[in-house]
C-alpha cells in the first residue's frame, strides 16, 4: 500500500484577539469545545473511509502486497477511529453536563453507527484467510 503524503501547512498562525487565549475577545469554552468535536467528527470521516479501503483490500483477493500488511493498515485505522471517536463522545458528555444538546445526541448517534460498521468491517477482516 502505498501512502499519500499530504503536506500540513507549518507556517504559524498570527496571533489575534480571536485567536489569542490571554485575550478579552478569546473565543469561550463552548465555542472551543464545538470546533474541537467538528474537527473530531471530520477525523473520525476521514478514518472510517480509509478503514473501508484497508478493510476491503484485506479481504478481498491478496495483491501483490498480501493480505496482512492490509489487515495491518486496518487494525492501525480502526484503532485510531475508535480513539478519536471516544474523545468526542468524552466532550460530548462533559457539554451535556453543562447543557443538553440535540445536535451532539446526533452526532453521537452518527457515531455509535460509525464504531458499529467497524467492528463488522474488522469481524470480516479477521475471517478473511492469509
Amino acid at each position: 500500500m502505498t501512502a499519500t503524503i499530504i503536506p500540513f501547512p507549518t507556517a504559524r498562525v498570527p496571533r489575534t484577539p480571536a485567536r489569542d487565549p490571554e485575550g478579552a475577545s478569546a473565543p469561550t469554552e463552548a465555542a472551543r469545545t464545538a470546533r474541537q468535536l467538528r474537527m473530531l467528527e471530520e477525523l473520525a470521516e476521514v478514518g472510517m473511509g480509509l478503514a473501508r479501503v484497508a478493510g476491503a483490500r484485506a479481504t478481498g483477493p491478496a495483491g501483490t502486497d498480501g493480505i496482512a500488511g492490509h489487515a495491518l493498515d486496518f487494525g492501525r485505522v480502526a484503532r485510531a477511529v475508535r480513539q478519536t471517536i471516544a474523545l468526542a463522545v468524552k466532550l460530548r458528555a462533559e457539554r451535556r453536563m453543562r447543557e443538553r444538546d440535540p445536535v451532539a445526541d446526533a452526532a453521537t448517534e452518527r457515531q455509535l453507527r460509525m464504531l458499529q460498521e467497524l467492528a463488522e468491517i474488522g469481524l470480516a477482516v479477521a475471517k478473511a484467510p492469509g
